[in-house]
């Protein structure tokens, strides 16, 4: 029997192919991280496309892995971390992606290509 999180993570699989660096389900969420240079057309066809349909956009987080694991983290330094909410089809999903500046200067650019400043 296919559940809710396997469909929502087929659609995500099909949707953004080789744009994804790992895709994962845990704790009944799932996470897809993609890179730096695909996150901004990863997000429009999952905002999109009818398979995916994410509408709103719940949390954006910049984030600082520097401390992360007593500094044995081997990503990028910075990142960030997207919640996004599918009401037509009542699921949601996580999005990461590592990132070469701060963490606030990802989340401006993310608020000012959805014109939110």
């Amino acid at each position: 029997m296919t559940t809710k999180l396997d469909t929502l993570s087929g659609a995500v699989q099909d949707l953004l192919g080789d744009k994804i660096k790992s895709l994962t389900t845990a704790l009944g969420e799932v996470t897809v991280v993609v890179g730096a240079a695909d996150y901004f057309s990863a997000m429009q066809l999952l905002r999109d496309d009818a398979s995916t349909r994410f509408e709103q956009m719940i949390d954006l987080c910049g984030v600082d892995y520097q401390q992360h694991g007593d500094g044995r983290w081997e990503g990028a330094r910075f990142g960030v971390v997207v919640h996004l909410m599918s009401i037509t089809h009542n699921w949601r999903l996580r999005v990461r992606a590592g990132w070469r500046y701060a963490a606030g200067e990802l989340a401006y650019q993310c608020m000012a290509r959805c014109q939110l400043v």
